[in-house]
């Protein structure tokens, strides 16, 4: 019989075993999986973090969280082509929750335009770049002012990929995670019930 040692189990707590919640979701990204969203914290609160020292960030990323700060209930502002701020709030949950969780990461991480960045300019372009004074060029433009790097390539390499990849044109990487995420909301995943 072999003596208990003390230490705590760990497959109990290691992702993929029957006792993660989200085992069953692998098309879920695992940023998602551990983000530690809770039932009782609002959508609101997520995707907020503090800049990270080795990154300050630049004055139009400053003036994003700025705006964002003001109003916790919009998910991000576009700027017109007279510079004129868009209000964009996403009104589905689970889009919500992904574009914020991301919107955090490439906000706040050390790296320069960290992976993300495209993730979240491919849904912000399917849903404003026909609006008046915005354009797919304009966004782009903006997301190199706030993240640096070349993002306009990032994005285009990204969409070469998913298109690859059999990926349906139309739909957004943020929207195929979310029906991942509807179907963790359907069996009761903490937070996004």
């Amino acid at each position: 019989m072999k003596k208990h040692c003390g230490k705590e189990k760990v497959t109990k707590k290691l992702s993929g075993t029957i006792h993660d919640l989200s085992w069953a979701y692998p098309q879920v990204s695992d940023h998602l999986h551990f983000a530690g969203i809770t039932p009782d914290q609002p959508i609101t609160s997520l995707g907020f973090g503090t800049p990270h020292p080795s990154r300050p960030p630049s004055f139009a990323l400053q003036r994003q969280i700025a705006l964002l700060k003001d109003d916790r209930d919009a998910d991000y502002y576009l700027f017109d082509d007279t510079d004129r701020p868009i209000r964009v709030e996403l009104d589905e949950k689970c889009i919500k929750i992904a574009f914020r969780m991301l919107r955090s990461e490439i906000m706040f991480r050390p790296e320069k335009a960290p992976e993300g960045v495209e993730m979240i300019a491919e849904l912000l372009m399917k849903m404003m770049a026909d609006r008046p004074g915005s354009s797919r060029a304009r966004i782009l433009a903006q997301f190199e002012e706030e993240y640096g790097g070349n993002v306009a390539a990032k994005l285009a390499a990204f969409e070469a990929k998913r298109a690859r990849n059999g990926y349906e044109l139309g739909g957004t990487y943020l929207e195929r995670m979310s029906e991942g995420m509807r179907a963790m909301q359907a069996r009761g995943y903490p937070g996004l019930t």
